[in-house]
């Protein structure tokens, strides 16, 4: 059976940098997830300016074995939060962007 990640943000529309932002990952190969070294990669993204200028490297990059349902489940709305504390005035843009890529990696050693 062939592997497929699916990712999927919650809420899925525009919302106040207070409310939870959170992306849910499910691996749908059973086989996979009998590794106790399989992890959820979840490369993170902000910027501002225009919504097509992504940059090309990730700002954090989380990672999280799966949950009982075999589900990773990244909460990122603290860190997005954080992240936007710019002053009105001192803004450039009135509106921030980000983006969360997943993969999945073995890591067989917890330090490297």
């Amino acid at each position: 059976m062939a592997s497929v990640i699916s990712i999927t943000q919650t809420p899925t529309e525009v919302n106040l940098a207070q409310s939870p932002t959170i992306f849910t990952v499910n691996e749908t190969s059973a086989d996979l997830l009998t590794s106790s070294s399989y992890q959820y990669v979840l490369e993170l993204t902000y910027w501002t300016g225009s919504k097509t200028s992504v940059p090309t490297t990730s700002n954090y990059t989380l990672q999280k074995y799966p949950n009982q349902s075999s589900r990773g489940i990244f909460d990122v709305s603290r860190i997005l939060g954080s992240s936007f504390t710019d002053l009105v005035a001192e803004n450039s843009s009135s509106a921030y962007y980000f983006r969360g890529e997943v993969y999945a990696q073995y890591k067989n050693n917890p330090t490297g």
